[in-house]
């Protein structure tokens, strides 16, 4: 067994389950083994989970498996948990609204939450702007209805898509791109372009690179602020430039603020550091504390001219709504504002790692959410296979980290994070290294 490193749970989520990290038997136990093999002879060959975790409960950001082994979560459940593994005033919104009323069809009714959702993002919207607001079921969806919405408007049918750190070396924009954005740019199939993020220059050349003409496409997609990167002044300038093209070529510019957005990087939006303002906005992963949602939020003058898709599915779910604006007020009351400090204590910790470890290089982050590579310790070259190996050995340890691109690891812990976990965090990553190397 580990010895107890911290038994604390941040003020506000709820009763704590125990000290962490703290390993029972050694990840996965037996309980876990037994549920992950019946699982693999009742699913699909595709359903892979990435870490061998079968989770019996949570709070704030410790995690508990079936075998009692807790974990500290550095990924905020792949970053849908904003504020918090089952915030206790989020629970309370989801069960009082669940006594009430689960779900109503979207086409029959309305429902107070689903207004209050909207008015609330409405306000938290850039004010430069008037906007309508869209529901949907997940981030991949409301990325769907963004493009969606950008042909309707446009009567035009190509996109281009801009994802991850062209100045650092990262790969094309296809490779970086998750899943769930790739499931969300179904709508414009084989029509979408991949490009990588940060040099306009680049990405004016890369139309000549895909034989595109700017005249043919409805949108450009474009992260707010890449998750795994820093906030490099000139990322303002670039998203500048790329309004600009936008407005030249009557394109429309979709923001993306799946992982961005909900005070991660001290502001509600990440957009919100720059003076740029988009015609489509995307918002879903850590929105509602872990429920199910997605919103695109257009400007006004576009929305009134174009209908939305008519899939509402579970648009404006009463519980979703709920959870969202309980989720809202917790990490705007008393989280958001230390995502600037305890980030910039994460990446001084970071940074006292890698100066021990050759095998890291370029930390990197805003607000909560950090970044570092892994790399040869001989050629520097990324290195994919030492980076597994160390998020292997960092859950083996009751840490779990999110990989992210080749060979990137990401830090992008609840806001509820305190300081003593992340110096615990800091810890046993550190551990892990040396293990690896």
């Amino acid at each position: 067994m580990l010895s107890i490193r911290h038994s604390q749970v941040s003020k506000g989520t709820g009763e704590p389950i125990g000290p962490a990290p703290w390993i029972e038997a050694s990840p996965p136990g037996p309980l876990a083994r037994g549920v992950i093999a019946r699982t693999r002879d009742a699913s699909l060959p595709s359903y892979q989970p990435v870490l061998p975790l079968v989770v019996r409960r949570a709070r704030g950001s410790i995690l508990e498996d079936v075998d009692g082994n807790r974990f500290l979560d550095f990924s905020a459940g792949a970053m849908a948990c904003a504020s918090g593994h089952s915030h206790p005033r989020v629970v309370e919104a989801i069960a009082s609204q669940a006594q009430n009323l689960i779900f109503l069809c979207p086409y029959s009714c309305y429902h107070p939450n689903v207004l209050e959702l909207m008015h609330c993002l409405q306000q938290r919207a850039p004010q430069t702007a008037s906007w309508r607001v869209y529901l949907k079921l997940n981030a991949s969806d409301a990325l769907g209805e963004a493009a969606q919405i950008a042909m309707n408007a446009t009567g035009r049918r190509r996109g281009l898509a801009l994802y991850g750190r062209s100045a650092s070396g990262q790969a094309s924009g296809r490779r970086v791109c998750s899943n769930a954005h790739m499931r969300g740019l179904d709508k414009l199939g084989s029509r979408v372009a991949f490009g990588s993020t940060g040099d306009f220059d680049a990405l004016k050349m890369r139309f000549d690179s895909i034989r595109m003409n700017p005249g043919d496409l409805a949108c450009i997609i474009v992260e707010a602020l890449p998750a795994d990167s820093g906030l490099p002044t000139e990322y303002g300038r670039y998203l500048a430039n790329v309004r600009s093209f936008c407005d030249e070529h009557s394109i429309l510019m979709v923001v993306d603020e799946i992982e961005t957005c909900m005070g991660k990087t001290g502001r509600f939006f990440a957009l919100d550091h720059f003076d740029v303002t988009p015609d489509l906005i995307v918002m879903g992963r850590g929105l509602a504390g872990g429920m199910p949602i997605g919103a695109v939020l257009v400007r006004s003058p576009i929305a009134d001219r174009v209908a939305a898709s008519d899939d509402h599915g579970f648009l404006g779910s009463p519980i979703a709504c709920a959870a969202a604006l309980a989720s809202i007020d917790v990490v705007e009351s008393n989280m958001m504002e230390h995502a600037v400090p305890r980030g910039a204590l994460l990446r001084e910790k970071l940074e006292e790692v890698r100066a021990k470890r050759s095998c890291l290089a370029d930390v990197r982050g805003a607000g909560i959410l950090s970044a570092v590579d892994v790399v040869s310790k001989k050629s520097f070259k990324r290195d994919p296979r030492k980076r597994d190996r160390i998020v292997e050995e960092s859950f083996r340890r009751g840490l779990i980290l999110m990989g992210a691109n080749s060979s990137t690891i990401r830090f992008s812990p609840a806001l509820c994070i305190n300081e003593t976990q992340i110096e615990v965090a800091m810890q046993l990553f550190d551990e892990a290294i040396a293990t690896v190397i």
